[in-house]
């Protein structure tokens, strides 16, 4: 609960989930590693 439309792999449910492959926030979410990669690049150079 508390997700706000957003996914978790946790508690009783994560039975289901076998194997990750990839980022898991890419996965469940906002890909971070990236967004915060953009966001450097853009305010960079302003």
């Amino acid at each position: 609960m508390g997700k706000a439309g957003a996914y978790a792999i946790q508690g009783h449910a994560s039975i289901f989930v076998s194997e990750l492959s990839g980022s898991l926030s890419n996965v469940i979410g906002l890909p971070a590693d990236i967004a915060l990669s953009l966001w450097t690049n853009l305010t960079r150079d302003s």
